[in-house]
C-alpha cells in the first residue's frame, strides 16, 4: 500500500505510468485521515515501478510526483 498526502485546490494523485500487471495490480484506494491510500496486490515475482502524479482533474500536468520501486520475491 502507498499513502500519499492530500493536497488542496482540487489536486488529486493519479497513477502516472503503466505498472507491470504481472507483478502488481491495484486493488482499491481510499481516504484515510489526511492521506490517500492506494492498495496493490502482488501477482508474481519481479520488480515493478509505481509512479504517481499530482494533477488537477484529468490533465497531463503534474504539480508533484512520487516514484517507488517494488520488489516481489
Amino acid at each position: 500500500a502507498f499513502a500519499l498526502p492530500h493536497r488542496a485546490n482540487g489536486r488529486v494523485w493519479r497513477v502516472a505510468r503503466q505498472i507491470d500487471t504481472s507483478v502488481l495490480v491495484q486493488v482499491t484506494e481510499g481516504d484515510v485521515g489526511s492521506n490517500v491510500v492506494l492498495v496493490f496486490k502482488a501477482k508474481g515475482t519481479g520488480t515493478a515501478k509505481v509512479s504517481f502524479g499530482l494533477t488537477r482533474g484529468e490533465t497531463k500536468k503534474a504539480y508533484e510526483a512520487r516514484r517507488f520501486v517494488v520488489n516481489v520475491r
